[in-house]
């Protein structure tokens, strides 16, 4: 297979600078590039190449008006991200593998989510059933095709892809899955049965949530970015299309991404398990202030002040400006915190 066009999608300027000094003189292949992900129109002969740290990957997949389209992933730092193929140093590299003819297609299953009211866009990592506020207990039950699997009592229960089981399904205890595999994996969070184990179910199977109360609202978070309200149940399925991503053949993804996941455990071990959490509420909801921290975590204020402050000197977040109230401050994770 060789594509037609090579289609740059870079989330931010100075990303394109450092990319477009190699692209201007490529002449083997046909080059655009794409400032909107929404305008994005691409056949199956285009190959669209997103630059940009995983969150800004994943940003970009989701604003596409569909997933039907050959993807490749390039990271800006000088080292591979989790779901980066390559990084920007490797780019002259990566080009040439493609025009060669040298990379292998990956199909990724997706998930899609249903409630009785709404429906949720592809899930490309996970969705995470969970409690809007932290540290309150989900209750729920648990069934595959129609058999019933288990009622747990927990944090919440994590549906994982392949691809996404070396993020926050790992974090919680699940498994490496092979990002080839045409499964899905069901994590429970911090459950209270000691004996309660991740599943791996097939990819074709129907997942249902049920029975599902919580002494607060209950929500599906969706990658980090979509929000699905929750009542008494939810229904997860594959979604209808399967995300293709290009890797060249020299590319190792699952030794890659082993080695970064042990990188960051490594950083985390000395931490407290406060600021072990609010690492993990920045990862999946974004830059937040102090308040909405607090709002979100649960914590006590010394707490949460103690947690930050470790997490500051450990070089894992940093503190900005918030632009929109110069008042206060911005927490975020520092984007190469894995590396630390």
């Amino acid at each position: 297979m060789r594509f037609r066009r090579l289609l740059v999608l870079v989330s931010r300027s100075d990303y394109l600078k450092r990319v477009s000094l190699y692209l201007s003189d490529l002449t083997e292949i046909d080059v655009s590039v794409i400032e909107d992900a929404s305008d994005l129109r691409a056949s199956e002969e285009d190959l669209l190449m997103v630059v940009g740290d995983d969150r800004e990957v994943l940003n970009s997949l989701h604003a596409l008006p569909s997933l039907d389209v050959n993807v490749i992933n390039v990271g800006i730092e000088s080292t591979k991200s989790f779901l980066t193929s390559a990084s920007i140093d490797d780019l002259e590299e990566v080009i040439g593998s493609v025009i060669r003819g040298n990379f292998r297609i990956d199909r990724v299953p997706l998930l899609r989510l249903e409630t009785s009211e709404a429906s949720s866009g592809p899930a490309i990592n996970e969705a995470i059933i969970c409690p809007q506020r932290t540290a309150t207990i989900l209750q729920y039950t648990l069934s595959v095709d129609g058999e019933l699997i288990w009622k747990d009592r927990s944090d919440g229960v994590i549906v994982s892809t392949s691809l996404g089981s070396t993020a926050y399904a790992l974090s919680a205890g699940g498994s490496l899955i092979h990002h080839s595999a045409p499964v899905f994996e069901v994590v429970p969070v911090n459950s209270l049965d000691l004996t309660r184990r991740p599943l791996v179910v097939s990819a074709n199977s129907e997942i249902s949530i049920d029975e599902i109360h919580s002494s607060v609202a209950v929500e599906a978070v969706i990658d980090g970015f979509e929000r699905l309200r929750v009542a008494d149940s939810l229904k997860i399925k594959k979604y209808p299309v399967e995300l293709r991503f290009v890797r060249p053949t020299w590319v190792q993804p699952i030794s890659n991404r082993m080695e970064r996941k042990i990188m960051l455990a490594r950083s985390l071990i000395p931490l407290p398990p406060s600021a072990k959490l609010i690492l993990r509420v920045l990862e999946y909801e974004g830059s937040m202030n102090y308040d909405r921290l607090l709002e979100s975590t649960a914590l006590p204020e010394r707490t949460l002040r103690y947690g930050l402050n470790r997490l500051i000197s450990a070089g894992l977040v940093r503190r900005l400006n918030d632009p929109s109230d110069i008042r206060k401050k911005l927490y975020e994770i520092v984007k190469d915190h894995h590396t630390k």
